[in-house]
C-alpha cells in the first residue's frame, strides 16, 4: 500500500528483496510487519493474563514468546538463504498454532465439571 511505500522509503530508500523482506517481516516499529505485531500479541495475551512480560503462564504466553524471540534473533540473510517461500511457509504454520491454541485456551468450549453438572440435577 501507499503508506507502506512511503514508510518504506523513508527508513531504506532503494528497493531492495532483502531491506523489503526486513521491513516487512523484521521490523519491529512498522505496524504491518510480522514481528511487530507478534511483540503486540504478545503485549495484549499478557495483559489479559495480567502477567509480566518475559513469563509464561501458559501455552499461548509461550508459543508467541518463542515466536517473537526467533523473529528478534532471525536476520535477513538467514530468511533468505533458508528460502523465503520455505521460511514465510513456517512461519505462517506457527502462526496457525498460536491461533489455534488462543481459540482453545479462550473462546472453545468446555464441559461443565462433573461435580458442578451432579448439583445441578
Amino acid at each position: 500500500s501507499a503508506s507502506a511505500l512511503e514508510m518504506y522509503r523513508k527508513r531504506h530508500h532503494r528497493i531492495t528483496p532483502g531491506s523489503v523482506v526486513d521491513f516487512l517481516i523484521l521490523d519491529s516499529e512498522f505496524p504491518r510487519a510480522i514481528h511487530y505485531c507478534l511483540i503486540n500479541a504478545e503485549r495484549a495475551v499478557h495483559g489479559i493474563n495480567g502477567s509480566p512480560l518475559g513469563t509464561s503462564r501458559d501455552d499461548v504466553e509461550r508459543k508467541l514468546g518463542k515466536l517473537r524471540s526467533d523473529l528478534d534473533f532471525s536476520d535477513v540473510n538467514e530468511i533468505m538463504d533458508y528460502g523465503l517461500h520455505e521460511y514465510l511457509d513456517g512461519l505462517q504454520v506457527k502462526l496457525n498454532d498460536v491461533g489455534e491454541t488462543v481459540f482453545n485456551q479462550y473462546f472453545a468450549l468446555r464441559p461443565l465439571e462433573t461435580s458442578l453438572t451432579q448439583r445441578m440435577s
